[in-house]
């Protein structure tokens, strides 16, 4: 069992991180397992370190009363009256020193030192306490840091994966173009042999002035005509695979950009990762509280 203000903050911690859930839906899987991961992490630090007020409210003895109880349990054994807890004992003092009032003095000397050294638990306690707290802020720190980077990674990942279905997609359109260029070139060459054709028919009938003559200039006319659209087609075509040339080379750049990106926090996520697993390694969690600052600037 909590106290009400640790009750209260973990209620708010947790609204917030539903809220927080419910607006990155594909982000569930991984936040329910780091929840759920710092959840057991929580509990199993209260319980190897708790305080009197949680031991209070969970029903255990605290250091303190625990002390008492023995102090009790043994001037019960010497015969000496029974000092009740958060009272203060009630004592004789004869007119003359005895062995009581000498016994009675040194109870009181005792009870004196028993309430200090209580005191003195519970404000250990409590530091323990506001120490495993701070521990718990830094891991939940390094948490978050450690899901931010896997978001990163996966945007990037999923930037390169639609770069190079744009890459392929043009790709495949330079390979249609560069198949449409290859057959209207065969296309010219034909044309280039009709035409040298008819002007060696043309030569041998310079003085024939027939029918076949006036129909073979027309083709020749026609044939120049379609000659010249092929060349504009031709270079209109080149300057085309130019400039998807050049937007190919400033995508593949961009992919080794981001490519490079991604190494670079891959990289840091690892050395982070075995950073935290190192220190989990050499700093059991029984020795947290006994080493906090030293624990916070290692993690940092």
């Amino acid at each position: 069992t909590l106290p009400p203000s640790r009750a209260t903050s973990d209620s708010t911690s947790g609204g917030s991180r539903n809220t927080e859930s419910a607006s990155c839906g594909e982000e569930a899987p991984t936040r329910v397992r780091f929840d759920s991961e710092r959840g057991a992490r929580r509990s199993r630090l209260l319980h190897s370190h708790s305080t009197p007020l949680l031991e209070e409210c969970s029903g255990e003895e605290s250091p303190g009363g625990r002390l008492m109880r023995e102090v009790l349990d043994r001037t019960k054994h010497m015969g000496k009256p029974i000092i009740v807890p958060n009272q203060v004992p009630k004592i004789e003092v004869p007119p003359l020193p005895s062995v009581d009032s000498i016994a009675g003095a040194e109870i009181r000397n005792l009870a004196k030192q028993l309430r200090d050294l209580i005191a003195h638990l519970d404000i250990v306690s409590e530091e323990h306490r506001c120490r495993i707290a701070e521990i718990e802020e830094v891991w939940d720190a390094v948490i978050d840091e450690n899901r931010d980077l896997h978001r990163i990674v996966d945007d990037l990942k999923a930037t390169i994966k639609r770069l190079e279905e744009r890459d392929k997609m043009r790709a495949e359109n330079l390979a249609m173009l560069q198949e449409r260029e290859a057959l209207r070139s065969a296309d010219f060459e034909k044309l280039k042999r009709e035409n040298n054709l008819l002007t060696r028919k043309q030569r041998s009938k310079q003085d024939d002035e027939s029918t076949i003559v006036k129909i073979c200039r027309e083709q020749m006319d026609e044939l120049k005509a379609s000659k010249r659209d092929l060349e504009r087609q031709k270079i209109d075509l080149r300057s085309q695979m130019r400039k998807l040339e050049a937007t190919i080379k400033e995508k593949d750049k961009r992919i080794e950009e981001i490519t490079a990106e991604k190494e670079r926090i891959e990289k840091r996520l690892s050395r982070q990762n075995a950073a935290v697993d190192l220190q989990k390694k050499r700093w059991p969690r029984r020795q947290w509280s006994a080493h906090p600052i030293s624990l916070q600037l290692a993690w940092e």
